[in-house]
Parts: structure tokens; sequence; C-alpha cells
């Protein structure tokens, strides 16, 4: 499959809120103590990679078939465009030689440490060439349901990843995130599919929303699981309760979207979702600039201050830096891999 230009004002909004998300976590973990014991920052790890990687998959819904191998070729040149070249500019250029984090010049280490740095980007742009090339695979077998064989495909490439996993140990290049995250992946490619048949308003979807959103609680008030080590009873429940999350904050998405106006927080978010490759970037560099000695408990006053302050520092310095290297095309291809206009 081909992907195809698409903006959506609600997925934006919901990229947006995960990002925040994301830069909150970090700024938590990183300028108090004991946040991650914190419910907040169960919340904040339940929802924020997986709902990037459902709504990564939930976009294949508005892409066309690849008719030939040249076709899939120039669509994981594409990806490889969009997110294997940022992270080997910000892996090796920007944190290994300009800010001098050597660790990130030796392969050997950054290829069992990748949780260090940018994997996410490495980790979707793995499950994502998976699918192109099952998309692919399965748009060659002559079956009257070419979806079903699109979904054996991945799963086959999936096992393979699984192998070298077992071969090379768990983290190698970031295994273990990437079989994690592809699950989400996929159940956004299942979503899409099914999008037309949903129900778009009314009481089913309002039931369907108080379910997830109380069971998503619920499970998060009674497991602690990032705690928890990563047995296959954790690691299912762990991500029901992702799932239940995701699906409440996408439904309140869409609930918004019936609102008629548009103020300006929704749009500050909805900028925060067109430009989360950049902030994610560009955002680790400017965590956590405020710090007190000894570094306050995560749930107190002077911690919870401490809090958002770094990350109201941080979220308007990544977004000038944004800003500022987008207006120059050539820096906005080298830093960020994009070449379209904004």
């Amino acid at each position: 499959m081909s992907t195809i230009r698409f903006r959506s004002a609600v997925l934006d909004r919901v990229r947006g809120a995960a990002m925040l998300l994301v830069i909150l976590g970090h700024t938590m973990i990183g300028c108090t103590v004991g946040a991650q014991n914190s419910f907040l920052y169960r919340v904040i790890w339940s929802l924020q990679m997986p709902l990037f990687f459902l709504l990564s998959g939930y976009l294949t819904r508005y892409a066309k078939p690849l008719p030939n191998a040249r076709a899939l070729l120039r669509q994981l040149g594409r990806r490889s465009l969009q997110l294997l070249f940022p992270f080997g500019v910000w892996s090796f250029l920007i944190r290994g030689l300009l800010f001098g984090q050597r660790s990130f010049l030796n392969l050997a280490w950054l290829a069992r440490h990748m949780d260090s740095g940018y994997w996410f980007l490495f980790s979707l742009w793995v499950i994502s060439a998976a699918y192109l090339l099952a998309s692919f695979l399965g748009g060659k077998v002559i079956w009257k349901r070419p979806q079903i064989a699109v979904t054996l495909f991945f799963g086959l490439l999936l096992a393979i990843l699984g192998i070298v996993a077992l071969w090379q140990g768990v983290e190698f290049l970031g295994a273990k995130l990437s079989l994690y995250y592809a699950s989400f992946y996929f159940l956004g490619v299942l979503v899409g599919r099914a999008r037309d048949r949903l129900p778009s308003s009314g009481r089913g979807r309002t039931l369907v929303f108080a379910v997830s959103f109380v069971g998503w609680i619920l499970f998060l008030l009674k497991f602690d699981f990032f705690s928890a080590a990563d047995s296959v009873g954790s690691i299912a429940l762990r991500w029901v309760s992702s799932v239940l999350g995701c699906s409440a904050v996408f439904l309140a998405a869409l609930e918004l979207k019936r609102w008629r106006s548009d103020p300006l927080p929704r749009r500050v978010l909805r900028w925060i979702g067109a430009h989360t490759l950049e902030l994610y970037l560009v955002h680790y560099l400017c965590l956590n600039l405020i710090r007190k000695a000894p570094a306050p408990d995560c749930e107190s006053l002077s911690g919870a201050t401490l809090i958002l302050l770094n990350f109201c520092l941080t979220l308007g310095i990544s977004a000038f830096v944004t800003l500022l290297f987008s207006r120059t095309r050539f820096l906005r291809f080298l830093l960020f891999g994009k070449t379209d206009k904004r």
C-alpha cells in the first residue's frame, strides 16, 4: 500500500495530546523523585506510545494499493526518509557529535540500548516497513480476501523479528519494543478498516466510551504495570489497559469534533499534533533545565511546581526551535527529513 497525504483535525489533536504526555512524563522522572510510582505517571505511560502506534496503523486506511515493486520501494524510501533519516541525524550528529554523548556513536552499544534515544522512530520504521511489505505480498496472492493474506504476511515478518530477538536478545535493535507496539499498530489498522461500520454518534458510542474509561481507570488503580515484571499475564493486562485508555481518548476526541467552536487550546493541540516529529526530537535537548538539589518528591507542592515550570519551559523552547528551524528548507530537511512546505 502507498501512503497519501492526509490531515485530520481529530487525529492531530489526539497526536498532540500524546506528545504532551511524552514531554510531561519525561519531565516528571527527570526533575523529581518517586514520579514513576505516581498514579499520574501510570496514566501517561499507559497512553503515550500506544496512541502513537495506533494512530500510525489507523492512517493506513487512507492508503492506495502498491501495484508493483517500484511503488513498494518508493514508499519504503519515503518512510526511511521520514523516520530513519531523523533517527540517524539526531542520534549520531546532534547528540553524538554536537552534544558529546559518545555512546550514541557506538553502534554496538546503541543497538542494545535503543530506548536510550529515539527508539520510537526506529521501531515505527520497522513496523511500518513490515506492514508495507506484507501489503505488497498480500496483494500478489490470489485470494478472495486479500486482507487475510496481508495479516498472515505481517505476522510472519513479526515472527522473523521474534526469532532475531530470541537469537540476539530482546533488547537488540529494540525488538521487544517493536514486537509489543506492533500489536497496537495492527489494531489501528483494523479500526481503520472498520471505521465506516462503527457508530458515529448516539448511545452506542457513549456506552463504549464509559466502559472503556471506567475499565481503564480500574486497571490503573489495581495494577502498577510500569514496575511489574514482563510476564505474559502482566503484558496482556497492560495491553488491555492501554487499549481501553486509547479507546476512551479516541471517542472523547470524536465527541469534541461536534463542537462548532475552535478555541485556542484546541488549535494549539492541533498544531502540536501536526509537529509531533519535530517536538519529539527537539524536546530531549531542553528537558528539566530547572533543577533542585535534592530533587523534591513528585507529589509534593514543590515537586508539582517544578514539574509545571519545566514542562512549560521544555514545550515553549521546543515549539520555538521547531518554528525557527522549519523556516529554512535545508534545516527542515536535514533535521526532520521533511521536504513539504507548511
